[in-house]
């Protein structure tokens, strides 16, 4: 047997996230060791600057694991979709414990 680990700021590969309050899904993109963008936000709704950004399950990894909170909403006239910029819930530096979550397939 062998696993593959990855941790939720590892956006290597597209990684579908939705905004808790708001409902809306969108695609996680790297910003910083501290950051991140979600782009591809449907333009037409209201999205809460201080809005929860949480895994959406649609890209093989489990539903509502916490990603971060959104600290700045982009909303330009000229753009077909929104974007925001979040900070991660975890300080990916400091950390020295995880823990491994399987979607018990074998």
């Amino acid at each position: 047997s062998s696993s593959e680990i990855d941790i939720v700021n590892n956006f290597s590969t597209a990684l579908v996230v939705k905004l808790m309050r708001s409902d809306v899904s969108g695609i996680g993109e790297k910003g910083d060791f501290s950051s991140f963008f979600v782009s591809f936000l449907d333009k037409n709704k209201k999205l809460d600057p201080e809005d929860i950004v949480i895994t959406s399950g649609k890209d093989g990894l489990p539903p509502d694991l916490i990603v971060g909170r959104i600290s700045r909403v982009y909303n330009e006239a000229d753009k077909v979709f929104q974007e925001v910029r979040g900070e991660f819930a975890v300080r990916f530096k400091e950390l020295d414990h995880v823990l491994v979550v399987g979607s018990g397939q074998q």
